[in-house]
């Protein structure tokens, strides 16, 4: 297992001179690793420090999975699932994963 460390320093005075403009440009933070290295509550935590919004991209591609096992897709034509993932909807509510309108949280997250 490799893990990279890195450091982002902001100054404070920065950010208290104008919280309504922080951060300055868009900003997309991505944490990479092996399966219940704690990816995601790293993420929360970071995001919640920085003032971001956490997205779920995990929980997205296993809705997108969830939606594929459904329709019976098989998992060796990508076209296929990039179509269905197309045309899926899916909606972060807070802490819940909406797939066409319907809550897969549980589904997705277990």
């Amino acid at each position: 297992m490799r893990f990279v460390a890195f450091s982002c320093k902001v100054p404070t005075d920065l950010r208290a001179l104008a919280p309504d403009r922080w951060p300055l440009t868009p900003m997309i933070i991505t944490i990479d690793g092996p399966a219940g290295a704690g990816k995601s509550t790293v993420a929360r935590a970071l995001a919640r420090w920085l003032g971001f919004r956490y997205l779920d991209t995990g929980a997205m591609y296993r809705a997108v999975a969830l939606a594929g096992l459904r329709r019976g897709l098989a998992w060796d034509q990508p076209e296929d699932l990039a179509q269905l993932a197309d045309e899926l909807r899916i909606e972060v509510a807070g802490d819940r994963i909406l797939l066409d309108g319907e809550d897969v949280t549980e589904a997705v997250r277990t």
